[in-house]
């Protein structure tokens, strides 16, 4: 029983931990992310050096890096969608960098004025179906969908640091629901922000650690 109480202990304790081993910082760039890696496969600039790794989903290092350096690409992650479509359901996700152009830290800077102006420029390009300004925690995006020869793209377009970041979702089979990309999008923080995180997660990590020690040599000491 006592046993039992023990192992209960260390795993309430560990699982906030848990939560946060999904968060994936991408190398490069301004942005911290929750993906869950049992459900998405997660490239870099850095991971696809590994090309055991590629082989596994039948990519090559010379192809892939090629695609990540011609595209500004800094992550390319796929996932399967949960559709009964007798089609390629998969759902994948870019992160899109440019290089710093102007003094403007995030959207929030910009008058409403100069954010629709921008709004309007990305929708007419793309010829967008839909767009709306959308806001999460720490950050602003403006999210417009559109659609690209036989695919469905579902963009999510912020400035982080001075740099245009498009956080890109595709698919090949229209989505009525968006919720799962917004949680992904909601999950963004900037890496100046993420230090506290950080630092708050090995505070976390050394406190239950010290008490999971001390409850182990407290039950031994009463069951001697």
């Amino acid at each position: 029983m006592q046993k039992r109480i023990i192992i209960f202990l260390i795993l309430v304790l560990l699982l906030p931990l848990c939560v946060y081993a999904e968060t994936f910082v991408v190398p490069e760039t301004d942005i911290i992310l929750t993906l869950d890696e049992e459900t998405w496969a997660i490239f870099t600039r850095r991971t696809i050096k590994n090309k055991e790794l590629l082989a596994e989903y039948g990519m090559s290092y010379e192809e892939t890096n090629k695609f990540f350096l011609s595209n500004n690409v800094y992550l390319y992650s796929f996932a399967d969608l949960d559709t009964d479509a007798e089609m390629d359901n998969t759902i994948e996700f870019y992160i899109y960098k440019s290089e710093k152009k102007d003094d403007v830290k995030s959207l929030s800077e910009l008058t409403k004025e100069n954010i629709e102006e921008i709004e309007n420029e990305l929708v007419k390009s793309n010829k967008a179906t839909k767009h709306d300004y959308y806001t999460s925690d720490v950050n602003s995006y403006i999210y417009y969908e559109f659609n690209d020869k036989d695919t469905y793209i579902y963009s999510y377009y912020t400035v982080i640091n001075g740099s245009d970041y498009f956080l890109n979702f595709r698919t090949t089979v229209p989505l009525d629901d968006v919720s799962g990309m917004d949680s992904i999008i909601d999950s963004v923080l900037i890496k100046p922000d993420y230090n506290i995180n950080v630092f708050e997660t090995i505070v976390y990590a050394i406190i239950s650690l010290t008490i999971i020690v001390f409850v182990v040599i407290l039950v031994k000491k009463r069951m001697s």
